[in-house]
């Protein structure tokens, strides 16, 4: 039993770390598509891997309107940065980058809810192993 829960947490953090990796390598592709070279913020990563994160608990724990108040925050943290743009050329670029930033969030919400999936699946299991074994 414990090797099964142990099993458990290493798929799920052995998930986690691959999903950064993946969309570590998906931002730095699109940044390159728009013609931009951008160094890998790591502050920027961390809140990443922590959306993932706050999507996966609040789908395995079904606060699913956390999730849409957590979307709502990050667009109004971001519109307040796009009310000031000035010039059509700012306009194109910053274009460019608000779709960046979307795709971003896109893949990012998207595996974050997969690996909600795999907590609930793997959690699922581990009920069902704990109730035969009470049996």
């Amino acid at each position: 039993m414990a090797n099964n829960i142990i099993f458990s947490i290493t798929t799920i953090v052995v998930y986690f770390i691959l999903v950064h990796i993946l969309i570590e390598f998906l931002m730095k592709y699109l940044w390159e598509c728009i013609g931009k070279k951008r160094v890998p913020d790591r502050l920027t990563a961390t809140l990443g891997f922590i959306d993932r994160l706050i999507y996966a608990l609040s789908l395995a724990l079904r606060a699913y309107t956390f999730i849409g108040i957590w979307l709502a925050v990050k667009v109004a943290s971001r519109l307040v940065g796009y009310t000031s743009i000035a010039g059509e050329d700012k306009i194109k670029e910053e274009g460019e980058r608000r779709n960046v930033y979307l795709i971003g969030n896109i893949f990012s919400l998207i595996l974050g809810l997969g690996g909600g999936l795999l907590i609930k699946l793997l959690f699922d299991i581990q009920i069902n192993n704990f109730l035969e074994f009470l049996k």
